[in-house]
């Protein structure tokens, strides 16, 4: 655990004068580039008193393969994890996050493959991001930050995409996974009898990302509707839309302002209900004096389940919110509060409130 926390001092910022920032240039400069993060977490519940700890690592790798092999627009992603705590029963837990093989010799086009997480590509809500808890997950279930519209879980799996960018800003990307037989869907596990050939998610997405520019305060602006399928058990599918923007931006052009997000979603599992999912958020950078990369942030979610049981309640609903403040002590190392509250999750009457603590670092 003490070397885990060491390893943003061994990596070094860039543009220091340490021996450690001069290798990191150096390799850099050679086609490599790492990062990666360490992350603990301390939640209190309601949900009989209770305390869960957490301990999250990850890592990244990215090669330019033009750079050492002279295959041009070629390179290699590496993200292994490792997680501890109450998600992982009390045990060291390394995965392989993600790793995949990228061609990206086109403005138009660019394909990989690999290990995926789908999330990470497709729906991806960045003023959203500090309510995400991955890849751990701790206590992150059922969040705001899980906005949900697929809902895997593990969150990778072997996996092709392919993006087409037909138009400035506008984009079609499409992937297929296979899925393992441990692999759940919306929450639900799948069908143990499945075939490998019924195990093949397909997902698609069409939408508009616009990054903004430095010069314009980084105005984002992001817009994506897509749908997914899955052959087992007579077919699950889902379909989902999504927008995230900046809706204000401080006098003085920079990143600071407030951004909103919403996504909504519906699903269907063979022998249940539709499904449906609704989450909102606001973020902030710099609401506070003199704290100007500090975030504050809101975000409600709302479902309508289907509970598996025949009847009057045969629909269940759920909801929570929560409200967090970032705060960034260094490039490097940040402290996140948050209060949590839900209804219709946990214990006899369905409401619980969550209290959580999350420190990082980044290398």
């Amino acid at each position: 655990m003490l070397f885990a926390f060491a390893l943003p001092l061994l990596g070094g910022e860039p543009g220091d004068m340490t021996d450690a920032a001069s290798l990191r240039d150096r390799l850099e400069d050679g086609g490599v580039a790492f990062g990666g993060d360490v992350a603990g977490d301390l939640i209190r519940t309601s949900d009989g008193n209770t305390t869960l700890w957490g301990l999250d690592a990850a890592g990244w790798v990215e090669a330019d393969l033009g750079e050492l092999a002279g295959l041009d627009h070629w390179f290699v992603f590496v993200n292994p994890t490792l997680g501890w705590g109450a998600e992982e029963e009390w045990r060291w837990k390394p995965r392989l996050y993600q790793a995949w093989v990228t061609w990206d010799g086109s403005d138009k086009f660019n394909a990989l493959a690999g290990i995926l997480d789908l999330s990470w590509h497709f729906h991806s809500l960045p003023s959203a991001a500090p309510f995400a808890r991955l890849p751990a997950r701790t206590s992150g279930e059922f969040s705001p930050g899980s906005i949900g519209l697929l809902d895997l879980y593990p969150l990778s799996a072997p996996s092709v995409r392919m993006e087409w960018k037909p138009w400035d800003h506008g984009y079609v990307q499409v992937a297929t996974s296979w899925l393992e037989t441990d692999h759940e869907l919306r929450g639900r596990p799948l069908p143990k009898d499945a075939s490998a050939s019924e195990r093949w998610l397909v997902i698609a997405e069409t939408g508009w990302r616009d990054e903004g520019e430095e010069d314009t305060g980084w105005l984002h602006r992001i817009l994506g509707f897509g749908g997914w399928w899955l052959p087992a058990d007579e077919g699950w599918w889902g379909v989902y839309a999504f927008a995230d923007a900046k809706l204000w931006r401080e006098p003085q052009l920079d990143w600071q302002g407030l951004s909103g997000f919403v996504s909504m979603s519906a699903a269907q599992a063979p022998g249940f209900e539709p499904e449906d999912r609704l989450v909102s958020g606001l973020s902030y950078a710099g609401l506070l004096p003199h704290r100007d990369e500090d975030i504050t942030a809101f975000a409600i979610i709302a479902e309508n389940l289907d509970n598996g049981v025949q009847g009057p309640s045969h629909k269940h609903q759920r909801q929570a919110w929560e409200v967090l403040h970032r705060i960034h002590v260094t490039d490097s190392l940040w402290i996140q509060a948050s209060v949590q509250r839900q209804e219709g999750v946990g214990n006899e009457d369905g409401n619980k409130w969550l209290a959580g603590l999350r420190i990082g670092l980044a290398f």
